[in-house]
């Protein structure tokens, strides 16, 4: 029969080299779409676009809508009322009854942590920076679940701003006293992490051990190459385009949240005996 056509909403504050986890689900969805009879346009949304709550596809056919990048609520409720029919990517609203695929990272965070703590690890600290991304207030819900389990203290001053309130990576600064060891938001972080580590002349792992998430390219270039929390960007574009299709096929089903679960990958950042 006829293809669908499905819209996908790409936010430009996770476009950027520095966001590849997007970037490489977004192949896959594509190139799964393609084998299930589905045609799909992009539209890329600028944060002054999101911020205006300016739609500028109204006028592209779109029998149902992926949106990728966490995106403010006020900006998907106008998204819905062109397209109810939206699946949201690796984010959500309790209150918004629509479809999603998510990481679970409020457990990675807390496998990321436990995985430090297990090797004897006490003073751990985070790089991320709090209420910008859902996924990174998630992952430091895990890690500080960990610490608190393990009655280690969560200190603030190991905690280190790595981005702007738009999601733009800043130039962070070490903190002057180091933890044994940092919990980071992701791949790419990490990577800069180690970068300025080593121009102050502290040694990954054998001075201080980095863990991270996302299992992008980054962690792989590193050196050293950083043990990280993978999940399965193949099975995230699987469920997310079974969720459109169900969607489609029964408009007014209940909505379904799909949880991703996440495993470590074991690299060259964690010193093992501490």
């Amino acid at each position: 029969g006829e293809p669908i056509q499905l819209l996908i909403l790409f936010s430009e504050a996770f476009s950027s080299k520095e966001e590849m986890f997007y970037s490489s689900a977004f192949k896959r969805i594509n190139n799964l779409a393609m084998t299930k009879n589905i045609q799909t346009s992009t539209v890329l949304i600028t944060k002054e676009e999101e911020n205006k709550l300016a739609i500028p596809f109204a006028n592209i056919k779109a029998d149902a809508i992926i949106i990728m990048g966490q995106f403010s609520k006020e900006y998907v409720k106008e998204v819905i009322k062109v397209q109810p029919k939206t699946v949201l990517f690796d984010f959500f609203y309790y209150d918004l009854e629509l479809d999603s695929v998510v990481t679970d990272n409020y457990f990675a965070g807390y496998i990321a942590t436990q995985y430090l703590i297990d090797l004897g690890y006490q003073n751990i600290g985070f790089v991320g920076t709090l209420n910008t991304t859902m996924s990174i207030d998630d992952r430091y819900m895990g890690y500080s679940r960990a610490l608190v389990q393990a009655n280690y203290p969560i200190d603030k001053k190991y905690i280190v701003n790595d981005r702007n309130e738009n999601n733009q990576i800043i130039d962070f600064k070490l903190p002057s006293k180091l933890p044994e060891a940092f919990v980071c938001n992701n791949d790419y972080t990490a990577y800069l992490l180690i970068q300025k580590l080593s121009k102050a002349s502290y040694r990954v792992p054998e001075d201080i051990s980095i863990i991270s998430f996302d299992d992008v390219i980054y962690s792989q270039i590193s050196s050293p190459p950083i043990t990280t929390i993978k999940v399965s960007r193949n099975d995230m574009a699987n469920e997310t385009i079974k969720l459109i299709l169900r969607r489609i096929k029964n408009p007014s089903i209940w909505h379904r949240r799909v949880t991703m679960s996440v495993r470590i990958i074991e690299r060259e950042s964690v010193k093992k005996e501490n």
